[in-house]
């Protein structure tokens, strides 16, 4: 609460929030509001579209986060741009400049199987740039369901919420001698 007051109260001015890049309008003032800048869909930009993008965001000396980013466009914003790292199985490049407001709360990126690995890790990657503790939990689906079954304790626990409540049930339903209700 308090950091929201402490936002309302700076109040920035509308005129500087948006910059319009002619392709792209960008949203300076999304941190303020939201606690973190807006991030860069890469997905169907063209390569200049996302280094100009990130570039332009890079300049306020913030966090920068871009998801959906193929290799070759990787590859050219990591030249163009100092600081970003890049993961390749989560096609997500990233720029740390300061650890993000810690928010206190766990999350869990759950996948079914190496199929969905690219996905997950694009969740876990970002809730962890954004400041989130993160609990992965990969190959858990129904082939794999006692892999579930061995790390439910992590599932149940207050400090973690499963990205897929039907799994909870799931496991409730097949161990339920076994389980305890969160």
């Amino acid at each position: 609460m308090r950091r929201l007051h402490d936002r309302r109260r700076a109040r920035p001015s509308p005129r500087l929030a948006v910059r319009d890049l002619g392709f792209a309008k960008l949203d300076h003032h999304r941190a303020l509001r939201n606690g973190f800048p807006e991030v860069i869909f890469g997905e169907g930009k063209t390569t200049v579209q996302v280094v100009t993008i990130a570039e332009r965001m890079a300049a306020t000396g913030g966090n920068v986060l871009v998801t959906r980013l193929g290799p070759e466009a990787a590859e050219q914003l990591l030249v163009a741009v100092p600081g970003f790292e890049y993961d390749a199985t989560a096609r997500v490049a990233f720029r740390r400049t300061a650890a993000a407001e810690p928010t206190g709360r766990a999350r869990s990126s759950s996948c079914r199987g190496t199929a969905d690995l690219p996905v997950a890790e694009e969740a876990a990657l970002s809730a962890d740039v954004m400041g989130n503790r993160i609990e992965r939990l990969y190959d858990v689906g129904v082939s794999g369901l006692h892999r579930l079954l061995e790390r439910r304790d992590r599932l149940w626990t207050p400090q973690c919420s499963s990205s897929s409540p039907a799994w909870k049930a799931r496991c409730r339903a097949s161990s339920a001698a076994s389980c305890t209700s969160p």
